[in-house]
């Protein structure tokens, strides 16, 4: 680390997964690793990122969240330092540092239709309900709404439908602590699969808002 930052010059953000514990990242016990970990960051002046939100998820063994992934800056640089809520299947979450005043990141949002449940709809509605009320409830209720980066291409049904059902066991996972709600796994291996764009169109129609 201390040859590394040699070559980076003065100011720099500097992130990885460091495998150490430590207080002022966010774990909840000191290592031997952190502590060393310490000394260089103040050796090197730097600051760290991180506002003590755990960024890893032990899915072997006994379950945990810690924090083990640190953010380090320059003293005088001004980030914005923050995770997300979707580990998209990895042991990391996703972390996302911004400079502090910087442009937010540009965003649209997306209509995923589920032609299953429109058609669902319309066969369980009433015979005597309005036409245009029936079709308008039948697109209420199997359009999925989203967002998604700029120049990124639309969600796919089944992509939306996985990635719910992993975050949902997800969710049941962290606040249970408990290794049987590991099912995520098979979600995980799933998932890479379906995030081409889908080859039938039965499957979903994308309704992009302008």
């Amino acid at each position: 680390m201390l040859q590394l930052t040699a070559r980076l010059g003065h100011d720099y953000p500097l992130c990885g997964d460091m495998n150490a514990h430590h207080t002022m990242w966010g774990s909840h016990t000191c290592s031997s690793r952190g502590r060393n970990l310490v000394d260089v960051i103040h050796h090197l002046g730097l600051q760290v990122l991180n506002t003590g939100s755990f960024t890893f998820l032990r899915k072997t063994g006994r379950p945990s969240c810690t924090a083990i992934d640190v953010s380090l800056a320059s003293e005088a640089d001004r980030y914005d330092w923050a995770t997300q809520p979707d580990s998209w299947g990895s042991d990391h979450l996703p972390i996302v540092i911004t400079p502090a005043g910087g442009k937010i990141p540009r965003t649209r949002q997306c209509r995923t239709v589920d032609w299953r449940a429109f058609r669902q709809q319309l066969k369980e509605a009433p015979e005597d309900q309005d036409f245009l009320d029936l079709v308008v409830a039948a697109a209420q209720a199997g359009t999925i709404q989203s967002w998604v980066p700029e120049n990124h291409p639309l969600p796919d049904l089944r992509h939306l439908n996985l990635r719910a059902a992993r975050r949902r066991v997800e969710r049941k996972y962290l606040k249970a602590q408990c290794p049987d709600h590991r099912t995520f796994q098979p979600c995980r291996c799933r998932m890479p699969a379906t995030c081409q764009p889908s080859q039938t169109a039965e499957l979903a129609g994308h309704l992009p808002l302008s």
